[in-house]
């Protein structure tokens, strides 16, 4: 092109001849006036290619290709067993070049590729929400947990945290946090079909909501919008977010005690932290920062409710004759005198409540291990009084979370002689005071006395309780202030001296 233009430039400016032109540039004269002549558009090629070999067999690899939609995409045709199957059964002789590239025009003209719209949100319009996965390092081992996703489609700000699992209880409470840290609740949230929130389908769009998702919808108030099948692009915001979440916030691999919620819990403050300072980010395209946003935003979401709702699993369970319930293969304890009824478990992340009569009658701290056995021997204090014998063996004792001292204090009744149903005595007191640090200080003020027994401990307790009365002057009534009673004269003892003398 170079060459063209300097070769017209010599010919229409300088006005230099053609064989003057040849010489200096070396080009042959023909050529030189191929270049003096207008430049030549470019040739567009047909808008159908022909294909004279493969002509023939276009019609086959177009049905093959048509029943390849009605198969698993791991078992479609490739375009290199279009082109064995030609040779090998119908006798084609050209060459695989031509079919891969008459294969690929023809896919993409049945799957077209997808076009995306660029859109834009109102304030307090909607979140989306979303699960992901990561690993993380326990004891010098990688383990899975599941990482909650959501964000403000307007403001783009952020919330991560992670799980153990991804069930009802986890989906409700990174749900509710999530609204809890963006300070309200936006009129709609976006979501995959999780079947967590979906029952299942009805027709072709409608989704008949789970009665858990459904309960905490109808609590907080906002509308739900599922995307379609195999079309995560429509929550686009959040997906971005798994991943940038997972490679900014989790690299390198961060290291907790357990995957359990307690194990959780210092790196779930530190991505919590990171999603606030993540509202410093200026927005691409913005001339202001997320938080910025942020802050317009959070004005126009719907308040919170004064309550948290309980994100729980609920299920029915019936107490067996060792005064336990048993939920994911675990048995947990509840107080003696609900043996043989039916209870209700409710399942948080992090804990087990069950509840009876209107009333939460036990709880513990959820175990995601198996067959497991959590007593409190709070539970047992009446049954171990009726059989003292037991306590030595008894797995509630064993596994007490009780201070110290009260092993000292059960050693030294023992060795005075007492008898271990006035330990448990000691222990039932504990339970029903309503401060068991007081008895556990009366408890400790009894060992250094000398006085192990239950009566001291018990008047300790009750006077470590008692307040000191605060002494007050007493007022004199206006009308008694008149009065002067005479002071009464002593010498009439004298006489009393020496009566008897």
């Amino acid at each position: 092109m170079v060459q063209q233009e300097y070769i017209r430039y010599l010919y229409f400016q300088e006005h230099r001849s053609i064989r003057e032109i040849s010489r200096r540039t070396g080009h042959h004269r023909q050529t030189i006036r191929r270049y003096l002549q207008a430049p030549r558009e470019k040739r567009e090629s047909p808008a159908e290619p022909r294909y004279p070999v493969l002509g023939p067999y276009l019609e086959i690899i177009n049905r093959w290709l048509e029943e390849d939609r009605h198969v698993k995409p791991k078992q479609r045709h490739t375009a290199r067993r279009i082109y064995q199957r030609l040779r090998e059964e119908y006798g084609f002789s050209g060459g695989e070049s031509t079919v891969r590239e008459y294969v690929r025009k023809r896919k993409r003209l049945m799957d077209p590729p997808e076009v995306y719209l660029p859109l834009a949100f109102s304030r307090a319009e909607s979140m989306q929400a979303d699960w992901g996965q990561a690993e993380v390092m326990v004891q010098g081992k990688p383990r899975q947990v599941w990482m909650f996703c959501a964000r403000l489609a307007y403001s783009t700000d952020i919330f991560v945290r992670l799980y153990p699992h991804s069930r009802t209880e986890a989906f409700l409470d990174g749900l509710r946090r999530a609204f809890e840290h963006f300070g309200g609740v936006p009129a709609e949230v976006v979501l995959d079909n999780t079947r967590t929130a979906v029952k299942c389908f009805v027709g072709i769009t409608g989704r008949e909501e789970t009665p858990a998702f459904l309960a905490f919808r109808t609590y907080y108030v906002f509308r739900s919008r599922f995307c379609n099948p195999r079309k995560a692009n429509e929550k686009g915001l959040v997906e971005n977010l798994v991943r940038y979440a997972r490679r900014n916030f989790l690299v390198p691999m961060p290291e907790v005690s357990s995957t359990e919620p307690q194990g959780l819990e210092e790196l779930n403050r530190s991505l919590l932290e990171a999603c606030e300072a993540d509202r410093g980010r200026q927005r691409a395209g913005e001339n202001r920062t997320v938080g910025e946003l942020y802050e317009e935003e959070r004005a126009e979401l719907l308040a919170l409710p004064e309550r948290p709702y309980e994100c729980a699993a609920r299920q029915t369970a019936k107490v067996d004759s060792s005064s336990r319930i048993r939920f994911e293969t675990n048995a947990y304890s509840v107080p003696w005198q609900y043996v043989h009824r039916t209870v209700e478990v409710k399942a948080f992340v992090d804990r087990v409540a069950v509840v009876a009569d209107g009333r939460v009658i036990a709880e513990h701290r959820r175990s995601y291990g198996r067959h497991g056995q959590f007593l409190k021997l709070d539970h047992y204090l009446e049954i171990l009084r009726r059989k003292p014998g037991a306590l030595k063996h008894f797995r509630g004792w064993r596994a007490n979370e009780l201070p110290e001292r009260y092993e000292r204090l059960l050693r030294t009744m023992l060795d005075q002689g007492r008898k271990v149903k006035e330990f448990i005595d000691v222990l039932i007191l504990r339970r029903d005071h309503p401060k068991p640090e007081v008895v556990d200080q009366a408890v400790e003020t009894a060992l250094q006395r000398r006085c192990a027994h239950y009566d001291a401990i018990q008047q300790l307790a009750f006077q470590e309780e008692a307040e000191e009365p605060t002494p007050s002057q007493a007022r004199i009534p206006d009308g008694l202030q008149v009065y002067r009673v005479q002071s009464p004269d002593p010498t009439v003892y004298r006489h009393l001296v020496g009566v008897g003398v």
